[in-house]
This record gives structure tokens, sequence and C-alpha cells, in this order.
């Protein structure tokens, strides 16, 4: 995918910055297609998988580390984000952009 396309999953779990660490892992779906010149390349519920960054008081640094499209794992390089809540309900929705 070329560098800053949008990537909009939605948590599969709770994330909160008093309970989870640096490294660890959480599921997520594919809340919106990723098309490339009118073309889906990456279909709505796709399964995504990322990792927490960082923590910093009341805040949570993600990125998207991996995405599974039609049976098969490809990698993701994304710029981090940060869920503005302390924490981050199940069902709610990261946005980030491809860094590569």
């Amino acid at each position: 995918m070329p560098k800053g396309t949008a990537i909009t999953a939605t948590l599969g779990q709770t994330l909160a910055s008093d309970q989870n660490h640096p490294g660890d892992s959480f599921d997520a779906r594919l809340s919106m297609p990723v098309e490339i010149d009118g073309k889906v390349v990456i279909p709505k519920g796709a399964r995504i998988s990322g990792r927490v960054v960082k923590i910093k008081k009341r805040e949570l640094k993600v990125a998207l580390a991996s995405v599974v499209v039609r049976g098969k794992s490809y990698d993701l390089e994304t710029n981090s984000i940060r869920p503005s809540d302390k924490s981050q309900a199940k069902g709610n929705t990261v946005s980030t952009f491809c860094g590569q």
C-alpha cells in the first residue's frame, strides 16, 4: 500500500492505560475497506492485529501491525496513533496511516 493510505479499525477488546503495557497486542477489524486506484485491496472486516507502543499517564499510543486478507497475513507499518481517552472501550475505532 502507498505511504499515507488511511486505515480505520474497530478494536475487539478493551485497552486501558492503567492495565496495558508497551508490547501488549490487540485484535481489531477493518471498519472501512481500503481502496487503491478505485480497487478494494483490503475488504471491510479484515482481521487486524496491533500493539501498544507507549503509555503516558492517561494516554495509549498504539500501532497496527498486520492484516489478514483472503487467509494470508501481511505486515503493516503504520504511524502510531493515540486514542484520546484513558481507556478504549471495546468497539472503539482507531485510525492510522501506512508508513510505507
